[in-house]
């Protein structure tokens, strides 16, 4: 993911959450608004890393008083060059803690990491990896990688709709079935693969519209139980949602192909 071309000089605020690095621009929240609506429990936000890029550095903190101990140092010392790596800007320095100034002076960070401290994760994962793996062994975990982005609006927003059409896509399907009776009502297990598909999307469309942490994974089992049903409308929506959920970048991939497709048939006629 990158969004350092967007950066220009506004700030960026990061958390460290669920052993990942999240991202918020272009928002009115703070960190704690921003916490709470991804599922955060309220307790545990004084504890929480969290940080913001502003100023050619990135910082690292915790607490009401912006302090840094060992786990911040870990963080920013393990997170540091991915960070770098996603805003696209290897020049930003890594910085832990903040000391307070008075109102309208900048507040200055109080550590800096020196670049021999911040660790490569991905270079130890490969090394480790290639040396524990056959050569043609594949990766599950690798192809399955989810790669939307939660925080971002745009997606939540696509999310929020494509999960609207599914929904009702699959509804219609359901009676079509029924009225030409290839779906047996009488059927439990039947019945009960309707109720999970409906159910999981519609607490996947709430998810989406509550920015729930839950919603990538729910996303998934919704699209796998309409493919379950094996008839071929509810396979062909099914797989559509699933591949969007993995990487929507797949399905707008397509719609720009199919738009530009359209207007040389029509430039054509």
């Amino acid at each position: 993911m990158y969004i350092g071309d967007s950066m220009n000089n506004q700030k960026i605020l990061f958390i460290y959450y669920n052993n990942e690095i999240k991202y918020l621009t272009n928002s009115n929240m703070d960190h704690k608004e921003w916490f709470l609506s991804l599922g955060g429990k309220d307790e545990l936000y004084e504890n929480l890393v969290r940080g913001f890029i502003l100023d050619g550095k990135i910082v690292f903190f915790k607490g009401q008083d912006f302090r840094y101990d060992n786990e911040v140092m870990d963080v920013a010392k393990k997170n540091g060059l991915k960070m770098r790596k996603d805003l696209n800007n290897n020049s930003l320095v890594i910085c832990c803690g903040i000391l307070p100034g008075f109102p309208g002076q900048k507040w200055e960070p109080i550590m800096v990491l020196n670049d021999n401290e911040l660790v490569d994760e991905n270079k130890n994962t490969n090394i480790s990896t290639k040396k524990s793996m056959p050569e043609n062994n594949v990766n599950i975990g690798t192809i399955l990688e989810l790669k939307n982005d939660y925080t971002n609006e745009k997606y939540l927003k696509m999310g929020t709709i494509l999960t609207s059409i599914t929904l009702i896509f699959c509804i219609l399907a359901k009676v079509i079935l029924i009225n030409t009776k290839h779906l047996d009502t009488s059927n439990f297990l039947e019945i009960l693969l309707i109720c999970i598909q409906i159910g999981s999307l519609l607490g996947t469309l709430y998810g989406y519209v509550k920015k729930k942490e839950y919603t990538k994974h729910l996303a998934i089992f919704a699209s796998i139980s309409v493919i379950l049903s094996f008839d071929l409308l509810d396979i062909i929506i099914g797989i559509i949602y699933f591949v969007f959920s993995v990487d929507a970048n797949y399905i707008k991939n397509i719609l720009d192909k199919v738009n530009k497709l359209g207007k040389k048939i029509t430039k054509k006629r």
